[in-house]
């Protein structure tokens, strides 16, 4: 039965996926950088989705942070955290490994903002930041803010980036911290938009105290990349 269903899962893929390679792997503390060959056209803060795992149709899905329309290659981030089917790919692709894709698909297209964003996310939304680098080298968002592991400021700096940081904690002891950054952010810059992306219970208690301080209605963009409850976000 299980010989069946890998069959079948192969023979659906072979008709929805691509077959791409892998260029180049480099680690960079808790995240690896993976370059892959592709023949498609981008647009900033577009998504794409691997096929992870031969058992099935395993998806993860990852903002490239570059893609070059010309050679058609383009580098992903993936930050390796927890034993899901993602980090366990991720760990152990190495260069010339073929993988499967399905994409790019519309996600946030970073190229509709006018003005600086203040940008809210955590390791997951690296992939999304240095996108909005790539779409706007010359416009830098007017607050960083990240809620990070403790292994993960180095890599961050090494990547170019430099965000407010709150240090993760047990319980989620530092979601007050996060939360007032967030809030104060936006009541000082009343005008810039919000790109809110990460884990789902950091999101929502963002979006409450957002909507409680009156900034409900400013142009928000908001994505869930994980939730500690289940597996295979967006």
């Amino acid at each position: 039965m299980s010989r069946l269903h890998d069959l079948v899962a192969d023979t659906v893929s072979n008709r929805l996926f691509r077959a791409v390679r892998v260029t180049k792997v480099s680690d960079l503390g808790p995240f690896r950088e993976i370059s892959l060959t592709s023949v498609a056209s981008w647009t900033p803060g577009d998504k794409i989705q691997l096929r992870v795992a031969r058992d099935g149709l395993t998806m993860r899905t990852y903002t490239p942070v570059r893609w070059d329309n010309t050679t058609g290659d383009t580098t992903i981030l993936s930050y390796l955290h927890g034993a899901g089917p993602g980090s366990a790919w991720a760990q152990n692709v190495a260069a010339d490994d073929s993988v499967q894709v399905v994409g790019p698909h519309r996600s946030i297209d970073l190229r509709r903002f006018s003005s600086a964003p203040i940008f809210v996310g955590d390791e997951t939304s690296v992939g999304l930041r240095m996108a909005w680098t790539a779409a706007h080298p010359n416009l830098h968002p007017v607050r960083d803010i990240f809620e990070v592991g403790a292994d993960s400021p180095t890599a961050l700096r090494a990547l170019g980036l430099e965000p407010m940081l709150v240090t993760r904690e047990e319980a989620d002891d530092h979601l007050p911290s996060l939360v007032e950054l967030v809030v104060a952010a936006a009541a000082e810059h009343h005008e810039s938009p919000l790109i809110l992306t990460g884990r789902s219970t950091t999101i929502a208690a963002i979006r409450r105290a957002l909507k409680a301080a009156g900034h409900a209605q400013r142009m928000t963009r908001v994505r869930t990349y994980w939730d500690p409850r289940r597996t295979g976000l967006d």
